[in-house]
C-alpha cells in the first residue's frame, strides 16, 4: 500500500503528497517480525501509518501477563495521543506481528487544519482533518465491538460474538481471522487452551467448523 491509498490521504491530490510530507515531517521505516515499533508514555504527538504488514497494540500488566488491545492491519493508524491510557505499572507498546512498513507524520499540523502559507496546501490540510476524524469514527466502532465481546459471560458467548460481529450482521457464513488463534485468545482476554477446547465443543455441536484461519459459522446464534 502506497500512502496515497489510506484512508487519510484519500481524496487528497497527488501532486501535493510531497509538500505536505515536507510539512507534516513524513518520514517511513521497516520493521521486522515482532519487532516493537514504540512504548507509549513518553508523550509523543506523532501518527503511524501501517502501510504494508500487520501491527497490534499490546498491554503488559504489572504481573507480566500480555493482551492484545488492538489489531493494526495494513492502512491503520496508531499514535499515543488517541490511544489507550497507562495505569501503575502496566506498559503499552506496538508491535510488528509479520515484517512492516510504517509511515510516520506529526499530528499537531492536522489536528490545527493548517500546515503552511500555500493555499493549496491548507485546503488539503481541511480534507486530511475530515479523512483522520472519519477514521477516528471508526477506530471507536472497533473498540465498541470489542467491549461487547468482553462484555459476554462465557468463553462460548465471546467466540460467537466475535464471530457474528465479523459476519456483519449475518448469522450464518465463511470468515478469516484477521489474527492468529493465539492473539485472538489474547483479544478475548482467554487462555488459548480453554479457548481451543471450547472451540472443539463448538464444533461437535455442529455450531462451527475450521480450517486453519477460516471459520464457517454453521448455525444461527439464536439457535444456542
Amino acid at each position: 500500500m502506497q500512502l496515497i491509498d489510506t484512508e487519510l490521504f484519500k481524496n487528497i491530490d497527488p501532486s501535493c503528497l510531497k509538500k505536505l510530507g515536507k510539512c507534516l515531517r513524513l518520514h517511513v521505516m521497516q520493521y521486522k517480525k515482532n519487532e516493537t515499533v514504540c512504548s507509549y508514555g513518553n508523550g509523543s504527538d506523532r501518527i503511524g501509518i501501517v502501510l504494508t504488514g500487520r501491527a497490534a497494540i499490546f498491554r503488559t500488566d504489572y504481573n507480566g501477563y500480555e493482551s492484545l488491545l488492538e489489531n493494526l492491519p495494513e492502512g491503520s493508524i496508531f499514535s499515543e495521543s488517541m490511544s489507550y491510557a497507562r495505569t501503575a505499572g502496566d506498559s503499552i507498546m506496538v508491535r510488528c506481528t509479520v515484517k512492516s512498513t510504517i509511515a510516520y507524520l506529526d499530528y499537531e499540523p492536522i489536528r490545527a487544519r493548517c500546515l503552511g502559507k500555500c493555499e493549496v496546501i491548507c485546503r488539503e490540510s481541511d480534507i486530511l482533518h475530515e479523512n483522520l476524524m472519519d477514521m477516528l469514527i471508526t477506530r471507536a466502532k472497533q473498540l465498541s465491538e470489542r467491549v461487547e465481546v468482553l462484555g459476554c459471560h462465557s468463553m462460548r458467548e465471546k467466540l460467537l460474538c466475535y464471530f457474528r460481529l465479523q459476519l456483519k450482521g449475518k448469522v450464518t457464513g465463511k470468515l478469516t481471522l484477521p489474527f492468529s488463534w493465539m492473539e485472538l485468545a489474547s483479544y478475548i482476554s482467554a487462555d488459548r487452551s480453554a479457548m481451543m477446547r471450547e472451540l472443539s465443543l463448538m464444533k461437535a455441536d455442529g455450531l462451527i467448523n475450521t480450517d486453519g484461519r477460516k471459520v464457517t459459522v454453521l448455525k444461527k446464534f439464536s439457535e444456542e
